[in-house]
């Protein structure tokens, strides 16, 4: 995708220029920028490398959810997946966020449920602190590994800052804002909330509407210079910082293990090829992405990330538009009818199940079989319904709104048509039996 390029300082000069008649003091101006620019204070110097504990890779607590996510767009899937973590999501101007994408995430984390997207996609997703970020799978970990060395720099570099200075780089804000709005506007709302000047070339690139909560500067920035392949340095007084081109160095992260012995992180690396361990005593220095130290990191506490595969029921074509979520605490069930049923995890109460549905046409089967896909128990037989004028391969408007599943259920059929019982994590449901 090609991109033009606007320098912050070429705006500002031409906003000068409508207010100035005398084309010799304009050329003065311009001359004293230059030279301003030219002479302006030194960025932050990096440090040879950097402490394994101060990229803060931490133990999260995240309860399971079970989620059937269908006809929805990947921007709709992602801020569904991510809504009880309070995360936000950017999605890669080069990747259609627009495009429907189907995900059944049955009793999983939302790291998990976001792997299992990635996979059923072909997309990298990963996160940037409260920011989950979407774009190929060869980008993503230059994103991610960029932003880490940012903020190790500046983490370095803050406690020679004064107070206000250390205040703007280490608060959060929320960003807002519409569609089609350009990257040029998204920096000026930047600066207005951290009050720090920001230049350098900045791909003139439309944005869909979105927002970000809750998230740093150089988060921010890391995202934003990452579309033309770029990354940002900040001056040593902390008050401006400068989008400039990528570097080879800015590709990788230096660390130090100073607990784990040379032997050991080499067995440990042994499936991580791009991880490079060098001995400089008295210290051993690895170099890598940032993902690639965080699973490295995590086998030196005897650990592993987390990883699932995405799989999809056969013959089960995915019923556009429904989402379930299980409230924390609550395991999952399984379908139980005639047909052949997946394993039935216990201990699931159909009242803790809300559904939200968009607006569709569907059988009833097919809403009840989706049900059933998810985990739930379900137990019906469609011989009594047939016997009754209740058909479930009828097709019939339905909609909800986060919606109990027992209510959500009898709305399938006309009002008094049928009876549900819950046993034991169990929805038992036939036709009330019309009298002679």
């Amino acid at each position: 995708m090609s991109s033009i390029f606007l320098d912050r300082r070429c705006t500002r000069l031409l906003s000068v220029q409508l207010f100035r008649k005398s084309v010799c003091l304009l050329a003065l101006m311009v001359m004293f920028r230059g030279l301003s620019l030219a002479a302006q204070e030194p960025e932050i110097r990096r440090p040879e490398y950097f402490d394994i504990k101060d990229l803060n890779f931490a133990v999260e607590k995240q309860l399971t959810r079970t989620m059937i996510l269908s006809g929805q767009s990947l921007r709709e899937t992602l801020l569904k997946i991510v809504e009880n973590e309070k995360w936000s999501c950017w999605i890669d101007p080069e990747v259609d966020g627009t495009h429907q994408v189907e995900l059944q995430a049955l009793q999983n984390t939302t790291a998990e449920a976001l792997q299992k997207l990635a996979e059923k996609t072909g997309l990298g997703i990963l996160r940037i602190d409260t920011i989950v970020y979407v774009s190929s799978p060869e980008n993503t970990p230059v994103v991610v590994t960029t932003a880490a060395l940012r903020k190790l720099e500046l983490h370095a570099q803050l406690i020679h800052w004064p107070a206000h200075r250390q205040q703007a780089w280490k608060s959060r804000h929320s960003l807002a804002w519409d569609d089609l709005t350009s990257m040029s506007e998204l920096i000026e709302q930047a600066e207005q909330l951290w009050d720090v000047r920001i230049e350098g070339e900045i791909p003139h690139d439309l944005l869909p509407a979105g927002h970000l909560t809750n998230v740093l500067l150089a988060d921010v920035l890391s995202l934003i210079a990452a579309n033309s392949n770029q990354t940002f340095d900040v001056s040593s007084s902390g008050e401006a910082c400068r989008f400039r081109p990528l570097q080879p160095d800015d590709l990788t992260i230096r660390v130090q293990f100073p607990d784990v012995p040379q032997d050991r992180l080499l067995k440990l690396a042994a499936d991580l090829p791009h991880i490079k361990i060098v001995d400089q005593k008295p210290l051993v220095i690895v170099t890598g992405t940032e993902p690639d130290l965080r699973q490295l990191y995590w086998l030196t506490r005897g650990k592993s990330e987390s990883s699932t595969t995405a799989s999809q029921p056969k013959d089960s074509p995915p019923f556009h538009g429904l989402t379930t979520a299980v409230e924390p605490g609550i395991s999952q069930g399984k379908k139980s009818s005639k047909k052949k049923t997946p394993e039935n995890p216990t201990g699931l109460h159909p009242a803790k199940l809300k559904i939200t549905l968009k607006p569709t046409q569907a059988t009833r089967l097919a809403v009840l079989e989706q049900l059933s896909q998810s985990g739930m128990v379900i137990e019906y037989s469609e011989k009594d319904f047939i016997a009754q004028g209740l058909p479930l391969d009828q097709k019939i408007d339905v909609v909800a709104e986060n919606m109990a599943l027992d209510e959500f259920v009898k709305s399938l059929f006309p009002a008094g048509k049928v009876r549900l019982q819950v046993a034991a994590g169990k929805l038992i449901l036939s036709p009330v039996v019309a009298q002679p």
